[in-house]
């Protein structure tokens, strides 16, 4: 039996648990990931990254290039828009 896709939804706040609600109808595992909110896993120190094949960041602007930094290994990110506010981090990430 295949294994189900596992995704990490980064940021428990308005857009993450609408992401959240959208996957619990499909065959797929969805997980939280907020340090500040109710959510599955409150650090990535409790994760191992591997384990999940789809990322998506859902957090404030300001939090995104560490964010993408540390899950960069993830094979599909997503992130909502704005991707970064500064120029100079987005040609880092390339």
């Amino acid at each position: 039996m295949k294994q189900p896709i596992k995704i990490l939804i980064i940021g428990a706040g308005i857009q993450g648990l609408k992401r959240l609600e959208l996957f619990k109808t499909s065959n797929v595992c969805a997980k939280t990931l907020d340090p500040y909110k109710s959510s599955d896993y409150n650090s990535f120190s409790e994760i191992n990254l591997s384990d999940f094949g789809i990322a998506l960041v859902c957090t404030p602007d300001n939090l995104k290039y560490e964010i993408i930094i540390k899950i960069i290994g993830i094979p599909v990110i997503l992130v909502e828009k704005p991707l970064l506010m500064e120029k100079h981090k987005l040609q880092e990430l390339y």
